[in-house]
């Protein structure tokens, strides 16, 4: 192999390293939620890929299960009725839950609105897990993580952990729509709203664009090993 091959193939594989962070690693769900259903208010801004964000479920054992919101550049969760969720289950259950603080932001500071009770979250139906956050925008975030724990019964599996309402919304979020790119509190928010989900997917291990990327470059080194032994 030549110095100028190998200083290709070397120059690919730092442009798919550089490449990941913006792309993004994809957690492994056991269960997927869009959240692509938004309120009145958050209707015009819904982004051309048809999502807000999402919820991610997984099982830690048949009795916890762990959830993840997270929301698309563009958008952040917060306020009052930040995350919102139906835990299948008619019994008791405790909740712990902690968000990422987001650049430029103050921290984030979670609260169990519920339960008890199952509140009414605007133009999303009624949740038996409603997670307020402290303040408005200055305070609001990107990602969080929700672990919820039965005191009775047990979870099948990552697909059974939450359920539809009577509106057929099993998970949403209070979304703030940014005024710019970075989300910085200085531009502040021209609008708020609700989003919930109504559609589900199974384990999705890995982005698509990641799999193309590498199959672009398998594509490149493949060539120049070829034109090498041609030579």
């Amino acid at each position: 192999m030549t110095k100028r091959v190998r200083f290709i193939l070397g120059s690919l594989a730092v442009v798919a390293f550089l490449a990941l962070p913006s792309i993004g690693l994809a957690q492994t769900c056991g269960f997927t939620s869009q959240l692509n259903t938004p309120n009145d208010q958050l209707a015009p801004f819904l982004p051309a890929g048809g999502t807000f964000g999402t919820v991610c479920v997984n099982l830690v054992d048949s009795n916890t299960a762990t959830i993840v919101f997270t929301t698309i550049n563009g958008f952040l969760f917060g306020a009052a009725g930040a995350l919102d969720l139906n835990i299948n289950t008619a019994g008791a259950f405790s909740v712990s839950a902690s968000a990422t603080q987001f650049p430029t932001h103050a921290a984030p500071s979670l609260s169990i609105d519920a339960p008890p009770g199952a509140p009414q979250v605007d133009g999303q139906g009624n949740f038996n897990l409603v997670i307020d956050n402290f303040d408005g925008f200055n305070n609001a975030f990107q990602t969080a993580t929700v672990t919820v724990d039965l005191t009775t019964g047990t979870f099948a599996n990552a697909a059974s952990v939450l359920a539809f309402n009577a509106d057929g919304r099993d998970a949403a979020a209070h979304i703030f729509v940014c005024d710019d790119p970075l989300c910085t509190t200085g531009a502040g928010s021209p609008q708020t709203g609700f989003a919930g989900e109504t559609t589900g997917a199974g384990s999705v291990p890995e982005p698509t664009s990641i799999v193309l990327l590498g199959g672009i470059v398998a594509i490149v080194a493949s060539r120049l090993r070829k034109r090498v032994v041609a030579k």
